[in-house]
């Protein structure tokens, strides 16, 4: 069974379920142009039943059109302002708090500014979110559209499976000083676990130690992840793919690094969208300190980890209770003396395979220390493995082994420590001087850094 229901010369087929008014499509306003043809029918004498019957419209319509456009000063167009329902009190009262809070914080979006309102009791009840987005729509404070999300890796299944880490730099501050922060986010559950803020302005900049410092922190207060997913970026990779110090410090305490493929950084979209958020929720430029800042990023931390809701009302703490802890211990202290393992970490640094070049003199630089090979082999190329065993460097060739060398360095108190790297050469000195001097402006591009480093012999 079917009706029909429609106006101005469209009908519309409903099934027999939808036949009640409640559930009734409103049909299209009548069109301009013919709203024009009723009004010279009209002028001309024409009655309404006789305009209806010659448009093949209903005469109801045309009835109120002519009693409209009798009326002095009464447009043609649709009186769009007349459709819908009027706001209630309460209502129109919650949408000037809204517009409010977004002319205040203009980067907090619908659900930031729910929470803000859910503070009053008074204010109950409250909107949807999709309503709080159309009133700011309406009042010409909706921000820019954001195009679809590009494919990411399958997440963790578990709260602190893995953890995405990634840092923002250059965030200026109200007083003009620029900082960084990392940030780390459980990737089952999308939330943000620790914030840390650092004064200098760029990530490279801070330091492994301070990275260091900072990781040791977070295990404490949520436990060991089983693994962290990283960029491909200082102080993660070292040069020649070789593992850093802090991966090989992470693997002695059971830590995986997952690394992102590189220019893939939707892979890492949890924290990365999480950077557009803190920026957004935290606001920086009304910060004059970085400890201010550090304040308000724990603030927006424990409001998006513990109080905004994400599905039936209910915060990601609550839809995940073992996101409280990992389950996997951690404390600051003398905890790493006894429980961090260097048979882990040499594992992990086993897993590399290498090709090195060997210089004139017949050495081998890893990780800033010459190993000899030998001067028969200087120009050429060699595989570099590490035998964990014997804690030897294996150097060979075609699969046939060429020399071993003794790793002395890598000892416990080195790698935890992160002392692994050894002092780096000229050509390194001057490598590291030439981007500065670039970073700062004073070294045109392209300019040769044939210059030794300030305070390296020449």
């Amino acid at each position: 069974m079917f009706g029909r229901a429609g106006g101005a010369g469209v009908s519309y087929e409903l099934e027999a379920p939808f036949l009640s008014p409640r559930y009734r499509p409103c049909p299209p306003p009548t069109s301009v142009s013919l709203r024009r043809r009723i009004q010279q029918l009209a002028l001309a004498g024409q009655s309404p039943p006789a305009i209806a019957e010659l448009l093949a419209i209903p005469a109801r319509t045309v009835r109120r059109l002519v009693r409209r456009l009798q009326q002095p000063q009464q447009p043609l167009e649709p009186a769009y302002g007349n459709a819908g329902r009027r706001l209630s009190d309460h209502f129109a009262f919650l949408r000037d708090q809204v517009l409010a809070l977004r002319k205040a914080h203009p980067r907090w979006g619908a659900g930031r500014i729910l929470v803000q309102l859910r503070h009053n009791p008074a204010n109950k009840p409250l909107p949807d979110p999709t309503t709080i987005r159309r009133w700011l729509r309406r009042a010409g404070l909706a921000g820019r559209q954001r195009g679809p999300s590009p494919p990411v890796v399958p997440l963790a299944a578990e709260a602190h499976d893995l953890w995405q880490m990634d840092a923002a730099e250059k965030v200026r501050l109200r007083s003009q000083q620029q900082v960084c922060w990392l940030r780390l986010v459980d990737e089952a559950t999308g939330a943000v676990l620790f914030s840390r803020v650092f004064a200098q302005a760029c990530w490279a900049e801070v330091g492994a130690e301070a990275v260091q410092a900072a990781l040791r922190q977070a295990f404490a207060r949520w436990g060991r992840p089983k693994g962290l997913r990283v960029d491909n970026g200082v102080p993660w990779v070292y040069r020649e793919k070789l593992p850093s110090a802090l991966e090989l410090w992470l693997a002695g305490l059971g830590v995986a690094l997952h690394r992102n493929q590189p220019r893939r950084p939707q892979q890492n979209g949890k924290v990365e969208r999480s950077q557009g958020v803190a920026k957004t929720w935290a606001e920086p430029e009304q910060c004059d300190t970085p400890e201010q800042l550090q304040s308000r990023l724990d603030e927006e931390d424990r409001i998006q980890r513990e109080v905004y809701p994400v599905a039936e009302g209910q915060s990601r703490m609550q839809r995940a209770p073992g996101l409280i802890h990992s389950g996997r211990g951690y404390a600051l202290g003398s905890w790493e003396f006894v429980c961090w393992c260097l048979e882990d970490a040499l594992a992990c640094l086993g897993r590399y395979q290498g090709r090195r070049k060997v210089d004139k003199d017949g050495n081998v630089s890893l990780y800033d220390r010459r190993h000899r090979v030998g001067a028969s082999y200087a120009g050429q190329e060699v595989e570099v493995q590490l035998d964990v065993a014997s804690r030897q460097w294996v150097f060979s060739q075609e699969q046939q082994e060429v020399a071993r060398v003794a790793t002395q360095h890598l000892e416990e108190e080195d790698i935890r420590q992160l002392r692994l790297q050894g002092r780096q050469g000229r050509s390194a000195q001057r490598t590291q001087a030439k981007r500065a001097r670039k970073q700062s402006g004073t070294l045109p591009k392209g300019a040769a850094g044939g210059g030794a480093a300030p305070g390296s012999p020449s």
